[in-house]
């Protein structure tokens, strides 16, 4: 039986797009092999491939146009989301990040291209998994921090002048009523300021800290002899901290949240430069790929898009160090979720699926990266597209004192046929340019399906064997995706795909 029927594709300009399904009822004989093993000697099986008795398969094939950036008229969007961390460890590399982001305002980017800007900083997830988007991760356990966190520009929402605005007009309420009830330092540096002060006198209103003896609790009150005029000789004090987190903002941003590579606001200043500044808050968690996820949902929810229609999405995951995503029980080593949240971190597949769920349309999505690599020679390079310099050594994998987490952006990075650049560049401005000129060719090229498939057994592209490595099959068994990243100059690709259907068709 055959079936002729027409797809609607999400991937650039389609030129033509055909399928054959075939449906075959067969079963293997009930004879044995000489080493005793089951003869494949049935008419409608003869792959190794194929482990039922009795399944239906078929053929698809279309023909796709991609990387056609030089008609404005028909050139696919390209949309650029940088996730940034916000963590105060990112003080250590600020002024490449800064560089690096500057560098990319001469570059070439395709036409109708569009960025925009969040941050790594993710909500409360229930136990039933479910986001509660008002909460941030219950593993931040600093009063202070877990009030500043909704308010930040780019929690759980994209960078612009509204947010911003919001943020420092929120600082002075939210520094007041909370770091005003309690603020902690360590006790050295409490003596150091305050000599003539007993900490254990109760009419200062210290206290030691119970999770940590070397930290005690200073309560900010009136009452106390430990006045406004005396604390703010401290240089941690309410009143330094506040203007510290406002005066990180000194660039006006622009208004939109997407604008183009090189927009400017009224004030002839950069809007990519207004969108990447950083209050740096110790939340303690850098979590890229879950930040995302959450905001994803929370577009969804709110009955938005978070990419413009069919386009070419590219995530840039900049960090120093990598979201906790390997549980590993000799080391202890768990990931940042637990608990109250995830227990194992989401897959490439996972994340695709929630940005398709959010718009259907898109054509294709790529991760890349400016984050820890590893030495040179490590068997977690084999395969990841690496521009600039990498570490001689493990140690100097690390950049500061954060943790490498396992790599565990890597996979999105290497499996989306993304580029990877080591955060301790010195030559971020190189690598800035290297993304932006990889923003014009697609990732991941999204390819719908028919039925319910099982598995993808067979794709071609242009006549020869594509790599199934590369070929991602999504957790409903609707589409699937392909990284065509190496596919640089050719724009119409005809591709052929077998698959074993999950759900018999009816015959």
């Amino acid at each position: 039986m055959k079936k002729m029927f027409m797809v609607k594709m999400a991937i650039g300009l389609i030129v033509s797009v055909g399928a054959v399904f075939m449906f075959q009822n067969c079963s293997k004989s009930n004879s044995f092999a000489a080493d005793g093993q089951l003869k494949f000697d049935s008419t409608c099986a003869q792959d190794p491939l194929f482990d039922e008795d009795c399944y239906n398969y078929g053929d698809d094939e279309s023909t796709v146009t991609i990387n056609d950036n030089t008609n404005p008229l028909k050139a696919t969007p390209t949309d650029i989301l940088f996730v940034l961390d916000e963590s105060c460890s990112m003080e250590t590399i600020a002024n490449q990040v800064r560089d690096g982001f500057n560098s990319l305002l001469g570059s070439q980017f395709p036409i109708n291209t569009k960025m925009a800007v969040t941050y790594m900083s993710p909500a409360l997830v229930n136990d039933d998994e479910s986001v509660d988007f008002k909460s941030v991760y219950a593993g931040i356990t600093s009063t202070q921090i877990r009030s500043i966190i909704p308010a930040l520009p780019g929690h759980l929402q994209l960078v612009s002048k509204n947010s911003i605005d919001s943020f420092i007009t929120a600082v002075p309420t939210i520094y007041n009523t909370v770091a005003k009830l309690n603020y902690t330092i360590n006790k050295n540096e409490f003596a150091a300021l305050y000599p003539a002060v007993n900490i254990l006198d109760p009419k200062t209103g210290i206290t030691v800290s119970k999770s940590d003896p070397n930290d005690i609790v200073f309560k900010y009150d009136a009452a106390y002899p430990m006045t406004d005029s005396k604390r703010n000789t401290n240089p941690n004090a309410l009143e330094v901290q506040q203007a510290y987190a406002i005066s990180k903002f000194s660039t006006v941003a622009c208004d939109q949240e997407w604008f183009d590579p090189g927009a400017k606001n009224s004030a002839n200043q950069n809007c990519l430069t207004g969108a990447v500044q950083l209050t740096n808050v110790c939340t303690g968690v850098e979590a890229g790929i879950v930040s995302l996820e959450h905001m994803l949902k929370k577009y969804k929810e709110d009955n938005k898009k978070l990419f413009r229609d069919n386009s070419n999405v590219n995530i840039v995951l900049v960090s120093d160090t990598h979201e906790a995503g390997f549980a590993d029980e000799t080391t202890g080593v768990t990931y940042f979720g637990t608990p109250g949240a995830r227990k194992v971190q989401s897959t490439l597949e996972e994340i695709q699926s929630i940005i398709i769920e959010n718009n259907p349309t898109i054509a294709s999505i790529k991760f890349s990266g400016i984050v820890p690599l590893p030495e040179v020679g490590n068997p977690l390079l084999d395969g990841l597209n690496v521009i600039g310099n990498l570490p001689a050594t493990a140690t100097e994998s690390q950049v500061g004192a954060e943790q490498l987490n396992g790599f565990s952006y890597l996979p999105f990075i290497k499996r989306s046929g993304g580029l990877a650049g080591h955060a301790a560049n010195n030559n971020w401005s190189a690598i800035a340019s290297q993304i932006a000129e990889d923003a014009r060719y697609s990732g991941n090229i999204f390819i719908p399906l028919s039925g319910k498939v099982k598995r993808i057994l067979e794709v071609t592209v242009n006549g020869k064997l594509f790599d199934l490595a590369k070929v991602i099959l999504s957790a409903d068994g609707r589409s699937f995706s392909m990284s065509v990243s190496d596919y640089k100059t050719t724009t119409d690709l005809k591709i052929k795909f077998k698959y074993e259907l999950d759900v018999p068709m009816p015959r």
